[in-house]
């Protein structure tokens, strides 16, 4: 009786271990997913500030090569900033469709 006593509680901690590792593994896929969703919430924001800098502004002062790579690393470090400091719910909207998606294969 003992024996099995014994055994049945590494059996039931072993478990626990388990689930625990399930749980840590899924909160762990649900930061990978949130992450990428801001991720791409800054591409998308990165790809308005672009496109709002057309040829149509462009003038003799902005039209050089330093200066269009200086307004694009700037484009997205803005971008970045905004995707992660505002709220215009593309991130979350991206979660919220994908999360049923992820799962955590331990």
């Amino acid at each position: 009786m003992e024996v099995s006593a014994v055994r049945q509680f590494m059996v039931s901690a072993d478990s626990g271990r388990s689930v625990q590792s399930a749980q840590d593994g899924e909160a762990a896929a649900r930061d990978e997913l949130r992450a990428a969703a801001e991720g791409f919430e800054a591409i998308f924001i990165n790809t308005m500030l672009k496109s709002a800098r057309t040829e149509a502004y462009s003038d003799d002062l902005t039209s050089s090569s330093a200066v269009r790579s200086a307004q694009s690393l700037f484009d997205m470090k803005i971008s970045e900033a905004v995707s992660g400091s505002s709220n215009l719910g593309i991130a979350d909207a991206v979660v919220r469709q994908l999360s049923p998606l992820v799962r955590y294969k331990g």
